[in-house]
């Protein structure tokens, strides 16, 4: 667990515990779970996340939550836990859950989408690469993507999953709706099945968010051609735009 600039993960959930309890004595609101903690318990990763839940559900003021499970045994039930979080801390305003080459599926996505909708989030980074989800999740995560009216920013990796122009035109249109935007970054590499007309879809999004300043998008391995491509650098777009 990290907050404050301090760490302790060495000692697993005797650590955590400590940092919690530091939270509640000291009213500090941000909690950070970083990327070498699963190292120490990494077989039971989901009954460590049930624990930590609990303990993090008494801190009232909770408002930034960082999760860093990729490559972690992380399945439906770690992510059941995680949006049991969501639904009792509601005051949280930036969040981010990497959760890259874990086992969520579209069932684990889909836990946490349906508790998304209920936060003031004004931040949001979901790393949910090599996942094994599908259209069905994704079209899930733009439903509830259109709730978060307060977002200002967000990431979102989805690349080398069975995804298609399905799934990504509904998140496209589900971030069109967010005019508060102002920093978008869309990783879709190694999705075979994404095609120019998702490149159509995201040149109209980008000309429709009036405050985007910064955009990055990625599309290696996926099938957009250099005519889909350029169709996007063609547009007035924001002052800072990569794309790769």
């Amino acid at each position: 667990a990290e907050y404050m600039g301090k760490s302790d993960l060495s000692n697993g959930l005797a650590g955590i515990v400590d940092a919690v309890y530091e939270m509640l004595t000291t009213k500090q609101t941000k909690f950070k779970v970083s990327g070498d903690w699963y190292k120490y318990h990494h077989n039971d990763v989901n009954s460590m996340i049930m624990n930590v839940v609990e303990l993090l559900s008494n801190v009232e003021s909770l408002t930034e939550v960082n999760f860093n499970l990729a490559e972690t045994g992380l399945n439906e039930e770690g992510c059941k836990a995680l949006a049991q979080l969501l639904q009792r801390r509601r005051m949280i305003a930036r969040l981010t859950l990497w959760l890259g080459g874990t086992n969520i599926s579209d069932i684990g996505l889909m836990y946490l989408q349906s508790k998304l909708q209920l936060l003031p989030l004004e931040y949001l980074s979901l790393s949910l690469e090599s996942t094994h989800i599908t259209d069905r999740s994704i079209i899930s995560l733009a439903c509830a993507l259109r709730h978060l009216t307060q977002l200002s920013q967000i990431t979102v990796m989805l690349q080398n999953n069975d995804i298609s122009d399905a799934g990504v035109i509904k998140l496209i249109e589900a971030l069109t709706s967010l005019h508060s935007l102002t920093k978008l970054c869309l990783f879709l590499d190694d999705c075979a099945d994404v095609t120019d007309i998702s490149a159509q879809k995201i040149a109209q999004m980008i000309s429709a968010l009036t405050k985007l300043v910064d955009v990055r998008l990625y599309f290696y391995g996926s099938s957009m051609t250099k005519s889909g491509v350029e169709h996007i650098r063609a547009l007035k777009t924001p002052h800072h735009t990569h794309f790769e």
